[in-house]
């Protein structure tokens, strides 16, 4: 399972477009009114806000989780709202606050009463050119908030997902405005409290790795006749997709179900439905790779039993994996280096995108990695190069790093990572 990166990237997706104080970028000043125009003073703001509860430590660090045995630690208290410290305006001694933000010229800013009875969310955008410093003013009146809950399904594995997440993305005709919150569930069930307006609710799952299809998007273009509001910049002249379920959220109500959002099983490379979950228990499907380093070309998972195997599924664009999780994998790979008859790591590369088929294509690929990132040393563990694409498919993998663990006896684990895999170690099985 992909667990313990997937929570990472979820604790962490607003970090990616705000720095941290000390950036060189723009700032927010704001001033947040209640529906009869009153400044109010007792409130938060903050661009990045957890739907479960505090995922964060008394020094404000995202609290560390090591698979899905720990999910439960921030996995909690569906629908409670608490603001990223790291990403939360500082109140000013008028009333207003201050938000420090990187050279991304956009910002979701998400403000909630303390009582979390009223809450507004302002888009804004600023007008000096990326990384010069300028502080935009706005004031953000605040409305009754609604809360918003829907149960995640997946109807083709006939079961709730293990764990499942929701990220809200703001709604906007000329930009990509970031995501200002997300919540996660290990019952399938979300719960938000958000201002009127309209949002797009993107949603996925693991085990079964799934996700909320939405319409095929076209590529049409706005009127010629478009333009931006005034103050406004042109990004895009494209109608721009929906990034998840679009929802419009009124303001006469208190309560949206969005009843049940049922996520869609992958499909593999001859249209069939593609969900590892269902070998929990059972032989994996084989492995179908173009190129290997460190085992034969046609290696087959048959060629480690005895051993403990643990699969680590990535591609050369994903950051996570090549900046944490591989590095992480060597770190363990190395230091269990007394236990390598008890298990293996194979790291199945998809490059399917970039046409990679052979190990000479991968080393020029990841030539870059090595320098930079990983020490100057190749990967220390065995290579699968899954340059069509086909293992990821026939496994179901829609997200990279996934993490997959195969017992002595040939068996997929349910919940394996590299987490239960140290603990197997350590318990001598």
């Amino acid at each position: 399972m992909r667990i313990q990166t997937t929570l990472l990237l979820v604790l962490t997706f607003a970090h990616l477009a705000h720095a941290d104080e000390d950036d060189q970028g723009w700032k927010i000043i704001g001033s947040v009114v209640d529906p009869q125009g009153n400044q109010v003073t007792d409130y938060e703001a903050a661009v990045s806000w957890s739907a479960n509860g505090s995922r964060w430590d008394e020094a404000g660090e995202l609290i560390e989780v090591n698979g899905l045995a720990d999910a439960h630690k921030i996995w909690k208290e569906e629908g409670v709202l608490v603001p990223n410290p790291k990403r939360q305006g500082k109140i000013l001694p008028d009333g207003k606050f201050e938000l420090s933000m990187s050279p991304h010229p956009f910002a979701s800013v998400l403000v909630l009463d303390k009582k979390r009875q009223l809450g507004g969310l302002k888009l804004i955008e600023t007008r000096s050119k990326v990384g010069n410093s300028m502080t935009e003013k706005v004031e953000i009146p605040l409305q009754k908030l609604v809360r918003v809950t829907a149960k995640i399904y997946c109807a083709e594995a006939g079961r709730t997902p293990d764990w499942s997440h929701v990220r809200v993305y703001p709604v906007d005709e000329w930009t990509e405005f970031p995501a200002f919150t997300g919540c996660g569930s290990l019952k399938g069930e979300i719960s938000f409290l958000l201002p009127p307006g309209t949002y797009d609710f993107e949603t996925h799952s693991e085990s079964p790795d799934a996700k909320l299809l939405l319409p095929k998007a076209d590529k049409q273009l706005k009127p010629s006749s478009a333009k931006p509001p005034a103050g406004r910049r042109a990004f895009t002249y494209r109608v721009l997709p929906p990034r998840g379920l679009r929802v419009t959220i009124p303001s006469d109500v208190t309560h949206v179900d969005l009843g049940v959002l049922n996520v869609s099983l992958p499909k593999d490379k001859e249209g069939n439905l593609a969900d590892y979950s269902q070998f929990y228990g059972k032989q994996p499907p084989p492995l179908s790779i173009t190129a290997a380093r460190g085992v034969p070309g046609d290696v087959k998972l048959e060629d480690f039993r005895g051993k403990w195997v643990l699969l680590e599924f990535w591609a050369p664009w994903c950051g996570v994996c090549v900046e944490h999780s591989l590095p992480q994998l060597t770190k363990f790979y190395e230091q269990h280096a007394a236990d390598r008859d008890r298990f293996e790591i194979l790291a199945i590369c998809n490059t399917e995108h970039e046409e990679t088929r052979t190990i000479e294509a991968y080393d020029q690929e990841t030539e870059k990695f090595v320098e930079k990132l990983w020490q100057g040393k190749r990967l220390p563990f065995p290579v699968l190069v899954d340059g069509e694409g086909k293992t990821s498919g026939v496994y179901g993998i829609q997200g990279w790093p996934t993490q997959l663990l195969i017992d002595p006896a040939g068996n997929l684990v349910q919940g394996g990572d590299l987490t239960m895999l140290e603990e197997k170690l350590k318990a001598g099985k």
